[in-house]
């Protein structure tokens, strides 16, 4: 055998694959070819199969238990959990960033100068949110909030008013030891990496400038300066319109971004200011799923008010419903805002369902058309969370093994660890209404790469 092919067969070794899986497999191709040899002996195929069958469950849950530990060693951090979403589904990460501009400029512009044309691209970047509007509602937005119930002006819970506090050197270091040390750096080059390991020369540095800002109720002007990236999202690359404006700023700034965001959000949640519907970028994914259906039905309310705005919403809406799979409406569970009646229901419809016949195919969210909004919400809200579940909403409680708190009472649901356990884990998921959903389609990319894939080696 050449050293080649040596290492190729090295490389098709995962790591989940044990020495004894290895074993057992060239087991599984000698019986393989025997019966090649020999298709007229049905003893040796019938054995054979049992055999394969057997060691393809073995390699799955192998691997599934590799993916669980990696999940959980990820702690919520962002990155780590999506380059093991990239590589549990085979992902090809594009690595080419940015406009195509020579091309561009060649084939479509050939009179304009890249500058003219990078400013036609941030002139129209910068408009992005006045279209939207002008195009979308017009005239239409008056009283939008009022109409939906939302007070903004709540005086009952104004209980005191918002003002940034100066801070200290150990705020500084915990959001500077959280940073991940792979982000990119703003214009100035700097990384986290950097800052991480100049320590404490840094620190007094930062805090001083910081606690200026916050008293003089001003940003330096070289924190505002930002690099800015294009993704491309869809369609034609050679398109702008096609492209998401990304602005990476530097260090100091994102250090100043989350303190400011933290102290806001620490008085808008003690003086309950937030509007329940809002909970996109929030921690508590189990009440997602029960707020979407709320949301839907506000939307489909709305209607009587303005028809052409709900069906803009909800046209909007319907194309990122992540959270109400069978998988994900199970999250619910977790969700305190339930009654222990309905978790009952939803307990009992899930101990129901069995997974062995059911195809291994994910959705990754739900799909509903504008003119099924109606039958959809026919029933209750309570009433639709239960009737989204199926045989793969167990999927989410098997792979972390905490399916045991299912069997009892969920009045003491609280006194089970397989139930705290999985509500940490919910709770590690944050809320982001994007186009993937990260903070709940992860689990979904998770369970579906790992069931779908017929070749385990």
């Amino acid at each position: 055998m050449s050293k080649s092919q040596s290492s190729r067969k090295i490389r098709k070794i995962k790591p989940w694959i044990t020495s004894g899986l290895v074993t057992s497999i060239k087991n599984r191709d000698k019986l393989n070819m025997k019966i090649k040899k020999d298709p007229s002996n049905h003893k040796l195929i019938s054995y054979y199969k049992a055999y394969r069958n057997k060691l393809t469950m073995l390699i799955r849950k192998a691997k599934e238990q590799s993916y669980v530990n990696k999940v959980e060693n990820c702690q919520g951090n962002g990155r780590v959990i999506w380059n093991v979403i990239n590589e549990l589904s085979r992902r090809k990460v594009d690595t080419t960033t940015g406009l195509p501009i020579n091309e561009i400029i060649k084939d479509i512009y050939p009179t304009s100068t890249p500058k003219d044309y990078l400013n036609l691209v941030n002139s129209y970047f910068a408009t992005t949110g006045k279209r939207l509007v002008d195009n979308n509602f017009s005239n239409s937005t008056n009283n939008i909030q009022s109409n939906f119930g939302i007070n903004t002006n709540n005086k009952s819970n104004t209980s005191s008013n918002f003002k940034l506090d100066t801070i200290g050197s150990h705020e500084v270091k915990n959001i500077l030891n959280n940073l991940n040390n792979n982000s990119a750096p703003g214009v100035d080059g700097y990384t986290a990496l950097f800052f991480k390991q100049t320590g404490d020369n840094v620190i007094l540095p930062i805090v001083h400038i910081i606690n200026c800002s916050v008293t003089n109720g001003t940003v330096p002007d070289e924190l505002k300066v930002a690099r800015i990236v294009p993704i491309h999202k869809k369609g034609d690359k050679t398109d702008f319109t096609n492209y998401r404006p990304i602005s990476i700023v530097g260090i100091l700034a994102k250090i100043l971004e989350k303190i400011i965001k933290n102290q806001l959000l620490d008085y808008l949640e003690r003086d309950k200011l937030i509007f329940t519907g809002q909970y996109g970028y929030r921690k508590n994914v189990a009440s997602v799923p029960l707020n979407d259906i709320k949301f839907l039905r506000e939307l489909k309310k709305y209607e009587e008010i303005d028809k052409i705005v709900s069906e803009v919403a909800i046209n909007k809406c319907i194309n990122h419903l992540y959270y109400l799979t069978d998988e994900c409406a199970a999250f619910a569970l977790f969700d305190e805002s339930i009654d222990i009646d309905i978790k009952v229901m939803m307990a009992n419809k899930i101990n129901e369902q069995t997974n062995i016949d059911e195809p291994e195919v994910y959705a990754k969210k739900l799909n509903l058309k504008i003119n099924e909004i109606t039958t959809f919400l026919s029933k209750p809200d309570k009433k639709i969370l239960i009737s989204l579940l199926s045989p793969k909403s167990t999927n989410i409680f098997h792979r972390f093994k905490i399916e045991k708190f299912l069997h009892i009472h969920p009045s003491k649901w609280l006194n089970s660890s397989a139930y705290q356990k999985g509500k940490t884990i919910i709770e590690q998921l944050r809320i982001v209404n994007d186009s993937a959903e990260r903070g709940v389609k992860l689990v979904e990319d998770y369970n579906n790469s790992i069931t779908r894939d017929k070749n385990q080696k």
